[in-house]
């Protein structure tokens, strides 16, 4: 026993002892500027290459000649010691696989800041400082290797000011692509762009991680451009697979996410998303985070809210275009149930009302949290609030939409306990329900013939379809048709309309809420509509679901604050 206890302290000894040789070489090479790089050295520091660091000196070819000499040799970490090093031209990054690692940085502004007159003070860290319309670091078109940043300061040398002054740019064109990237525990505060993303190539990175840092000041914090893509089935933003945004503390930004993401999962959790400004140049932002998914879940969860002058939080599947026009969805993932979102845990107390919280397009939704949704051509898949809570966006309300709940057989009137939602359950529900019929292939749309009286007045014309889906299949190509009749200078005239929703219908019962605004002339006559449920044989082939033969019509009279029970 005491001979394995020696053992134990041995190796807790050698450890011990490495470790403090490792600091001993950082911090004592990282403060020689007169160091001559060797193979023998541990660290390579940016003072090895005559920077400076006094903010006045531009280190600016210092830091290239390390970077050069660290991506040739194939020497991995590239340390910035204290200091404040001015950078008045780019330095660029060729091949990646570097890391750059600092002696910390701010991870809370507050700290940074003399109560007494509200100014700032000095930043005892590892500090990089850009001039304006300057970008800082650059990783090229070549880049390959993963890229990593860790424990430094951002600063912009003029502070925040209308221009394009960023920070880090990533512009690899190399189609493998680039991943990870990771950014942690650095500090961006003046930017117009802290981290900007730009490649004519569209999927330029993968797996980005941006985990314990801190934005403050900034017009953009993390940032995906827009391109001139061949097609705009993808959209025309640059994108990632794969985006993580974690415990990340951000005050006093115009907007904190803009970007594009396909495939794997997007996590934004446990953020702090306080006090968003306007732009530099005096433009409000319409939303702290914005972004577009491409058969992507989004995980967003445990984030922070406070006096914000925007919308929170912008989520969809179908596209914009440079105009911030909805692209066709046709030959692309929108609409698709693979683009997902989960709300837990998030924390609205210090933002108006008057501001939405969450607006979604094109998602599958499941939300924990008792806060209001603004949706479209969406999917509520799950809604926890004990409040109604369901909202139509303003797009929704000008063009129309379709809005899907799904409904719990058990708690309705005539309804059977069906348990697991089997197919044969589903069948035998359906037969004890004598409005569901059988819908496949072979039979005709089916139409209802009940109608709604409405007149010029009305606002919004909804109709709401139940559906049974015994097969959990997508059901492609389904969409709402309306038909309004009505006289017009003693002429019967007809107008058909037909909105949609996103794919698919959870297995068990739906509720499929189509709206429309309502387009009857002012001088129409003896107005009414009817609604039925339109969808592709084609498509549908041998897959057959029950639909409620007789849908529930009526109109809304304001468009203000329109609210859906779920």
């Amino acid at each position: 026993m005491f001979r394995i206890n020696i053992l134990k302290f041995m190796k807790v000894y050698n450890s011990f002892i490495q470790g403090f040789l490792f600091l001993f070489s950082v911090l004592t090479l990282g403060q020689n500027q007169k160091s001559i790089i060797g193979d023998q050295k541990w660290v390579v520091s940016l003072k090895d290459f005559g920077a400076k660091g006094d903010g006045i000196t531009d280190d600016s070819d210092s830091f290239q000649k390390a970077v050069d000499f660290c991506e040739k040799n194939k020497r991995k970490t590239l340390f910035i010691p204290f200091g404040k090093f001015l950078l008045k031209k780019s330095v660029s990054f060729k091949t990646g696989g570097l890391q750059l690692i600092g002696e910390g940085a701010l991870l809370r502004e507050e700290s940074w800041l003399n109560e007494t007159n509200n100014k700032a003070v000095n930043i005892n860290s590892s500090e990089l400082i850009i001039p304006k319309n300057n970008t800082g670091i650059i990783f090229d078109k070549n880049v390959k290797d993963p890229i990593r940043i860790a424990d430094i300061q951002f600063s912009s040398l003029e502070k925040r000011q209308p221009g394009n002054t960023t920070a880090i740019l990533f512009q690899s064109e190399w189609d493998g692509p680039v991943w990870p990237f990771i950014i942690e525990r650095c500090h961006f505060t003046g930017f117009n762009f802290a981290i900007k993303f730009k490649a004519q190539n569209q999927y330029l990175v993968a797996f980005v991680q941006l985990k314990q840092n801190a934005f403050n000041q900034n017009d953009e914090c993390v940032f995906f451009s827009d391109i001139q893509p061949k097609d705009k089935q993808a959209g025309i933003r640059n994108l990632a697979w794969g985006f993580t945004f974690e415990n990340n503390m951000c005050h006093d930004n115009s907007r904190i996410i803009r970007g594009a993401f396909a495939k794997d999962a997007v996590n934004i959790r446990d953020n702090n998303m306080e006090g968003n400004i306007k732009y530099s140049d005096g433009r409000v932002p319409n939303y702290l985070v914005d972004i577009e998914v491409s058969n992507a879940t989004v995980n967003f969860e445990g984030n922070h809210f406070e006096s914000i002058i925007s919308d929170a939080v912008y989520v969809s599947s179908v596209f914009k275009d440079e105009n911030n026009n909805y692209l066709p969805v046709i030959r692309t993932t929108a609409l698709n149930p693979k683009n997902k979102i989960f709300i837990k845990g998030n924390n609205f107390d210090g933002v108006s009302n008057s501001f939405k919280p969450f607006t979604f397009k094109g998602l599958l939704v499941y939300n924990y949290d008792q806060v209001s949704l603004f949706l479209d051509e969406c999917d509520l898949r799950l809604n926890e609030s004990n409040e109604e809570n369901i909202y139509l966006t303003d797009f929704a309300k000008k063009v129309g939409t379709v809005i899907k709940i799904p409904v719990d057989l058990n708690n309705k009137k005539n309804a059977v306990n069906i348990g697991s939602y089997r197919k044969n359950d589903i069948a035998n529900w359906a037969k004890q329900n004598k409005q569901f019929t059988l819908v496949n292939s072979g039979i005709a749309r089916v139409k209802e013939k009940k109608y709604q009286k409405i007149s010029a007045n009305d606002q919004l014309l909804v109709a709401e379809v139940e559906i049974l889906n015994e097969n959990g299949t997508q059901f492609l190509g389904i969409s709402t048709i309306f038909e309004i009749e009505y006289i017009l200078n003693g002429k019967k005239e007809v107008i058909t309309k037909s909105v949609r929703g996103n794919y698919g219908y959870k297995l068990g019962r739906n509720k499929n809420i189509a709206l429309i605004p309502n387009c009857l002339p002012s001088n129409a006559q003896d107005a009414k509509y009817t609604a039925s449920l339109d969808y592709n044989n084609d498509i549908i082939g041998k897959k057959s679901f029950y639909l409620n033969i007789i849908p529930k019509l009526y109109v809304l009279n304001s468009m203000s604050n329109i609210r859906l029970k779920s």
